[in-house]
C-alpha cells in the first residue's frame, strides 16, 4: 500500500487502496479507547471508505456527540493522540482536526452533533456513492478533472465538487436514504 498523507493545501488523488479501512480501523480502536463514553459513534467518512473511488490519500473520520457545547474538553485528550485543533476549519456546526506526520496531513477528524442535518449528509452522500457506483464513478473523473485544474489549491477544488455532492445528497434523500 501506498503510504498516506498530503502537503497542506495539495491536491493529489490515488487510486482506491484496499489497505485504507485497515488504517481507520486503526485510528478508530485508538480514538474509542482516548474518548471512551465522550463520543456517540465513530464513523469512516470520504472517498477513501468507497471501494474503487480515488480519493486524497487522507483517512477522513466523524465523530459524533450529543453536544458540541463540550468540545473544548476533547481538544487536550486529541492532542495526546497526535490531533491539533483547527479553529480556523471548524465552523459552528462542525470542529475539525488534523493529525499530520511531520508535514504531511494523514488523518482529517470531523467532530459533529449525531443526528443532525452535518452528521447525516456525511452518511448519506458515502452511502449513496457505495450503492451507486455510476455514481461514484462520475464523481471519481469529476474530482480527477478538479485535481488537475487545482493541484495546490485544495480549497478552491473542495468548492467546486460541493454543488455535485449536494446533488448527490438530495437524491440519496428522494431515494430515502
Amino acid at each position: 500500500m501506498k503510504e498516506i498523507g498530503l502537503k497542506r493545501g495539495i491536491v493529489k488523488l490515488s487510486d482506491y487502496q484496499e489497505g485504507w479501512i485497515s488504517l481507520y480501523k486503526s485510528e478508530h480502536r485508538k480514538l474509542k479507547s482516548a474518548l471512551n463514553d465522550l463520543v456517540s459513534e465513530i464513523q469512516h467518512i470520504g472517498s477513501t471508505y468507497v471501494p474503487g473511488l480515488c480519493a486524497k490519500p487522507i483517512i477522513d473520520i466523524m465523530i459524533g456527540v450529543k453536544t458540541l457545547e463540550n468540545y473544548v474538553e476533547l481538544i487536550d485528550i486529541l492532542k495526546i493522540i497526535g490531533y491539533e485543533f483547527r479553529e480556523c476549519a471548524s465552523e459552528p456546526d462542525r470542529k475539525f482536526f488534523l493529525k499530520r506526520n511531520n508535514d504531511v496531513s494523514t488523518h482529517h477528524l470531523h467532530i459533529v452533533e449525531i443526528d443532525t442535518e452535518e452528521w447525516t449528509k456525511h452518511i448519506i452522500f458515502r452511502n449513496y456513492l457505495i450503492d451507486h457506483k455510476e455514481t461514484a464513478d462520475k464523481y471519481g473523473c469529476l474530482k480527477l478533472e478538479l485535481a488537475r485544474k487545482f493541484p495546490e489549491d485544495r480549497n478552491n477544488y473542495i468548492v467546486a465538487k460541493s454543488k455535485f455532492i449536494n446533488m448527490i445528497i438530495d437524491e440519496a434523500k428522494k431515494e430515502g436514504l
